[in-house]
């Protein structure tokens, strides 16, 4: 938030329900409501910020990491008039094979810490078999044709969490529409970028892209 602030930018960040902090009933409340009811926090916090001044409406990007990146894609694909640009760092693209992959990750590595962060993303989810449609029809991958507007992508190649193939079919998908986009993929890395030197680039590539796509 420092570094978009230091720039210049105006930063909302959305505590969407489903949020940790604020007791149960809160955080149950983003059960089954990724890229719907937590979209939709997300768009009324724009539309708050616009009405106040703080926004202009035409000068508006959304930008997350992880599970933010997946919002930052949903964000772009549901409410497309709303943005000038998206950054997805480390994004969800297909929860399926997210889930997957993790479940298979979590398997071998069997410590309960890791056991209770499983579980609790199955009940923020649901069951696989029970809700398979449910994360098609919500995965960003599944709506790349409603991206309206540039899009920076940076993902790890050995991303444990997030499958690089994913990000890689998203690429392709941008390509194949004819859509604006830069990807990036570090191949020393894990979930994001923790090297300082990767961070110092994909911190130059975020600033880049903003004064390109905002201007």
């Amino acid at each position: 938030m420092q570094f978009f602030a230091n720039r210049g930018y105006a930063v909302l960040r959305v505590n969407f329900r489903g949020s940790t902090g604020y007791g149960k009933a809160f955080l149950n409340a983003g059960n089954l409501e990724w890229g719907l009811k937590q979209q939709d926090d997300i768009t009324d916090g724009v539309k708050w910020a616009i009405e106040r001044g703080i926004a202009d409406p035409k000068r508006i990007c959304i930008y997350g990491g992880s599970y933010g990146g997946f919002e930052a894609l949903r964000g772009l694909e549901k409410t497309p008039d709303i943005y000038r640009c998206g950054i997805s760092y480390a994004g969800v693209v297909d929860i399926e094979t997210t889930l997957r992959i993790n479940l298979d990750w979590t398997m071998r590595n069997p410590m309960p810490r890791l056991k209770m962060q499983e579980a609790e993303i199955m009940e923020m989810l649901g069951q696989k078999g029970e809700q398979t449609d449910h994360w098609k029809e919500i995965s960003p991958i599944s709506h790349v044709d409603q991206i309206q507007v540039p899009v920076l992508l940076a993902y790890s190649e050995y991303d444990h969490r997030i499958p690089i193939n994913t990000a890689r079919t998203l690429a392709k998908e941008l390509k194949n529409r004819g859509k604006l986009y830069d990807f990036i993929v570090k191949d020393n890395e894990d979930h994001g970028f923790h090297q300082e030197t990767n961070k110092i680039f994909l911190y130059k590539k975020v600033d880049e892209f903003l004064k390109a796509t905002m201007q």
